[in-house]
């Protein structure tokens, strides 16, 4: 059996845990989980959050700039290096400020 299969198939022995097979996923290239495509590659955002995430309309407030820094904070990790222009410190952001 291949190395990659039988290491986490005896990790889950050593714990008692069991593997359902009609919810486990073999021979995959791509499996969604929790929101995202995981691969051999490592994460990939689902394309539909990013796309709600491009159609949100400007802050007009602290609290929903800081949500919205927030959310791009999160699918910072998905963007390349190349395309990061500046990062953004919500904790310069003044109270009482507005946007």
């Amino acid at each position: 059996m291949c190395k990659r299969v039988e290491d986490p198939l005896e990790a889950c022995d050593k714990w008692n845990l069991s593997i359902s097979v009609a919810k486990s996923f073999w021979g995959m290239e791509k499996v969604e989980y929790l929101g995202h495509k995981v691969s051999i590659d490592g994460l990939e955002s689902n394309s539909k959050d990013l796309k709600s995430l491009t159609d949100l309309p400007f802050p007009g407030s602290l609290r929903s700039m800081l949500s919205f820094l927030g959310s791009l904070n999160y699918y910072s990790r998905f963007i390349e290096a190349d395309q990061h222009n500046e990062e953004v410190d919500p904790h310069r952001i003044e109270a009482g400020s507005r946007v």
